[in-house]
C-alpha cells in the first residue's frame, strides 16, 4: 500500500501548473546560487560612456545598460540572489519564532497563551509598510548591512501568522490519544514535540512557506521596501530597487523597468503555482488536482 508521502507525490506530479511553478522556482534558485558564474559582467561595474543603452545595441550587453552603464543582465542575475536570500532568511527567522512561540502558546496555554495572544494583537495593529520603514531607519544607524536590515524589518511583522498556525495545530494534536499515551508513559515535552507534534505541522507549514504569507509575500515585501528606497543599498542590485531607480527614465528607457518587473512577476507566479500544488498534494480531500 502506498505511503502518504508517495500519494502526495502522485498528486503533485499530476498538477501541471505546480510542475511549471517548481521548474520556475528551481530555475531562479539555480541562477541565484551560480550568479557569479552566469553573470557576464560584475554587477557593480560602471561605464559612464555607455549609459542607458537599449537592448540589442551592444553584443556584450544583450539587455542593455542602466543609467550608470552597468550591465542589466548581470544586475538581474544578482538581483535574483538578493531577493531569494532575503526571502529565505526571513523565512528561517519567522519559522523559528513561529515554532517556538506557537508551541509555547498551544502547549502551555493559560498566562503564556494570553501574553502571546496580546502581543500578536499589538503587532497586527501596526501599519505594516510604515513600521518596516521605521525599523530600517533605526537599524541603519547601527549597521551598514542592508540585507540584514531588510530581513529584520520584514520578519518583525511576519512571524505572528506562523505563531497562529503552529498554535492551532498544537492545540489540536495535543488532545489526541497518542499524545496522551506518550505522556502517561513519561515522555518529556521535547520528545512529544519532535516525535508526535512536529510531523503534524509539516504539511501546513510547507503550504504556508510557499503561499502568499511565505516566500511570495517576503519577495514582494523586499521589492516594495527597495522600490521606496528603504531596502537594499548600492551597489547591490535588487529588482525592487531597479524598478524604483527606473522611474526617472521610464518615458524614454522602458527597458530599465521592464526586465526587473518581468523577473519579479515570473518568480512570484512560480512560487504561487508551487504553493497551490503543494497544498493540493498534501490535502487528501482535494478535488482540484484532477482538474489541473
Amino acid at each position: 500500500m502506498p505511503t502518504s508521502g508517495a500519494l502526495a507525490w502522485r498528486r503533485f506530479a499530476r498538477h501541471r501548473m505546480g510542475l511549471i511553478g517548481a521548474a520556475i522556482t528551481i530555475g531562479f534558485v539555480a541562477v541565484a546560487i551560480f550568479a557569479p558564474l552566469i553573470a557576464p559582467h560584475p554587477y557593480d561595474k560602471t561605464n559612464l560612456f555607455k549609459p542607458t543603452v537599449p537592448p540589442g545595441r551592444l553584443p556584450e550587453h544583450p539587455l542593455g545598460t542602466d543609467e550608470l552603464g552597468r550591465d542589466l543582465l548581470s544586475r538581474l542575475i544578482f538581483g535574483a540572489r538578493v531577493s531569494l536570500t532575503v526571502a529565505a532568511a526571513v523565512q528561517v527567522v519567522v519559522l523559528m519564532v513561529g515554532l517556538l512561540l506557537g508551541f509555547a502558546a498551544g502547549w502551555l496555554g493559560g498566562v503564556v497563551d494570553f501574553v502571546i495572544g496580546r502581543l500578536l494583537e499589538v503587532i497586527g495593529a501596526l501599519p505594516g509598510l510604515l513600521f518596516q520603514m521605521l525599523i530600517v531607519l533605526l537599524l541603519q544607524r547601527y549597521t551598514q548591512d542592508s540585507v540584514l536590515v531588510v530581513v529584520v524589518a520584514i520578519a518583525a511583522l511576519a512571524w505572528p501568522i506562523y505563531v497562529r498556525l503552529v498554535r492551532a495545530q498544537v492545540m489540536t494534536v495535543k488532545e489526541r490519544e497518542f499524545v496522551e499515551a506518550a505522556r502517561s508513559l513519561g515522555a518529556g515535552t521535547a520528545f512529544i514535540a519532535v516525535r508526535h507534534i512536529l510531523p503534524h505541522l509539516t504539511g501546513p507549514l510547507i503550504v504556508a512557506i510557499t503561499s502568499a504569507i511565505g516566500l511570495t509575500g517576503f519577495i514582494t515585501a523586499e521589492a516594495t521596501l527597495s522600490f521606496f528606497g528603504y531596502g537594499i543599498n548600492e551597489p547591490l542590485p535588487s529588482w525592487g530597487k531597479m524598478i524604483g531607480d527606473s522611474v526617472r527614465f521610464i518615458q524614454r528607457f522602458q527597458h530599465l523597468a521592464l526586465y526587473p518587473v518581468l523577473c519579479l512577476m515570473l518568480l512570484i507566479l512560480g512560487v504561487s503555482f508551487l504553493g497551490d500544488a503543494l497544498r493540493d498534494a498534501l490535502d487528501p480531500t482535494s478535488e482540484r488536482v484532477g482538474a489541473q
